[in-house]
């Protein structure tokens, strides 16, 4: 099984000059991820972001975003020079094929495209 590993703490700079520094969420960051979306986030951009019009971000949504996987669902929150206070968020998530998902077939009715390879 490969697992991939993140370097904890990434520092990026901006076109522009401005400097910040990403790195994955993790369970200590609940408080400072809840203080950011009450004090930095408008309930338009909340509602963009869950898909719903929410008036504030509920604890277990804030725990899926920092009690994760880190295989298939990562969360990076994006720091302030000083690095103290979160400035982003960012969820990046993949799902695995299930059988279902993969057209076959005996699912389609069609069989499977085919394409000539070159040769020597």
């Amino acid at each position: 099984m490969n697992v991939m590993t993140i370097k904890p703490t990434v520092e990026l700079e901006t076109k522009s000059g401005f400097r910040f520094s990403v790195r994955p969420a993790d369970e200590g960051d609940d408080a400072a991820l809840t203080a950011f979306f009450e004090e930095h986030v408008t309930k338009d951009d909340l509602r963009y972001r869950f898909l719903s019009p929410i008036q504030h971000v509920t604890k277990k949504q804030i725990e899926a975003m920092t009690h994760i996987d880190h295989r298939q669902t990562e969360d990076f929150l994006a720091f302030a020079p000083d690095g103290d206070e979160i400035i982003g968020t960012a969820i990046l998530a993949a799902t695995t094929p299930r059988p279902t998902d993969i057209a076959s077939p005996s699912t389609t009715g069609t069989p499977p495209p085919t394409a000539a390879l070159p040769t020597a």
